[in-house]
C-alpha cells in the first residue's frame, strides 16, 4: 500500500539526516572553538598562539582521526531524524487538511 504521508515523511527525514551527517564535523569545531576561553583562570598555555577553527580541526584529527569528527553524532542523528519525520508527516497533513 503505497502513503503518500509516508513518503513524504521518510524523504523530508532522510534529507535532513543527510544534512546533519554532511555539517556535524564543522558544527562540532564550532561548540569545541566556543568552549575555549581565552586567558581563563589557571590557563597554563599563556603566550600560546591563538586558537583557531583549523587548530582545534586538527586537535580532532590528531587525538581520533577522521572518527573524532563524528563524536556524539548518534544522538543528534536519532533527534533529527524524529524531528523530521513528524516535521514532514504533519506538513504533508496540514497540505490536505486545512487546519
Amino acid at each position: 500500500m503505497h502513503s503518500p504521508a509516508l513518503e513524504s515523511a521518510l524523504i523530508g527525514c532522510f534529507g535532513g539526516l543527510f544534512a546533519t551527517l554532511c555539517v556535524y564535523p564543522l558544527d562540532l569545531v564550532k561548540n569545541k572553538l566556543s568552549a575555549h576561553v581565552e586567558g581563563d583562570v589557571g590557563d597554563r598555555n599563556v603566550g600560546a598562539p591563538p586558537v583557531t577553527s583549523s587548530s582545534v580541526a586538527a586537535a580532532i584529527f590528531k587525538e581520533k582521526g577522521v572518527s573524532g569528527f563524528y563524536s556524539g553524532i548518534t544522538g543528534r542523528a536519532l533527534h533529527c531524524f524524529v524531528e523530521d519525520f513528524v516535521f514532514f508527516w504533519c506538513v504533508f497533513y496540514s497540505g490536505l487538511h486545512d487546519c
